[in-house]
């Protein structure tokens, strides 16, 4: 995984950094639901049932991190927590 070319080149622009951070990370598709399930009805249909359950609106329920990006800015060995949730179940050594 890794940036993906859209936000590569908005990077490298001339728009303010503000702008894509809300464009990529607040506005944007999952790359979750998008890339990997193929089903990105079911980002919104998450956003809903959270912003249901606590009472909130729907715009307040934000994904964030990997799952929002595809890619992650760690770049340490997986920590005993973290082994937990890798895809393989392997730490990465």
């Amino acid at each position: 995984m890794g940036i993906s070319d859209s936000m590569r080149s908005d990077l490298t622009s001339i728009i303010p950094i503000e702008q894509v951070f809300q464009k990529h990370v607040v506005d944007g598709a999952s790359y979750f639901f998008k890339e990997r399930l193929k089903k990105l009805d079911w980002e919104y249909e998450l956003r809903y049932e959270i912003a249901k359950s606590l009472d909130i609106s729907i715009n307040d329920v934000i994904i964030v991190g990997s799952a929002k990006l595809g890619f992650s800015l760690k770049t340490e060995e997986f920590n005993e927590f973290d082994f937990q949730f890798s895809i393989s179940g392997n730490p990465r050594h």
